[in-house]
This record gives structure tokens, sequence and C-alpha cells, in this order.
């Protein structure tokens, strides 16, 4: 990335930052946690993720969905009489 998109500025600081995320799946909600590349502009903040980044999520994703699998469904702690 060469200049922010938002004012043009060409002072981009680039940061690693923590992302968690949710994701629906046929397993129910799949929490997912990254760590990802951001362009972050000096002048008016504007925060872009390095192209990629939809990589790193998928393949959490897969990873996290997979970890899903293989635990055993939690019982409900209702019971019905």
């Amino acid at each position: 990335m060469s200049s922010c998109c938002l004012c043009d500025n060409r002072q981009l600081a680039k940061q690693l930052q923590h992302m968690t995320f949710c994701q629906s799946s046929d397993k129910g909600y799949v929490r997912c946690e990254v760590m990802i590349t951001v362009h972050v502009c000096d002048t008016c903040g504007m925060q872009t993720v390095e192209e990629g980044t939809d990589k790193i999520m998928d393949e959490a994703f897969v990873r996290e969905y997979r970890n899903k699998a293989r635990l055993p469904r939690q019982k409900s702690a209702h019971r019905v009489r």
C-alpha cells in the first residue's frame, strides 16, 4: 500500500493487530482469533488491512471449525421434565 485511500497521505504506519471474529457454520457460530497486518494513516487514521488478510481469516475459520467438529457437543443445562 503506497498511500491512504481516503486522504492520499503517503505516511502509513504498519501495525500488527489482534482480531476476534465469529462466523456462522452448520455447527453453530465458530469463534476465531487472528493476528493481521493493518496500515494506519498518520493523517486521518484510516485503517486498511493488508492484502491476503482474507486468506488468514479463512484458514483460522477452517482450523477452528475442525476443532469444533472434534469436540463432543455440550448438553443443555436445562432439563425438560
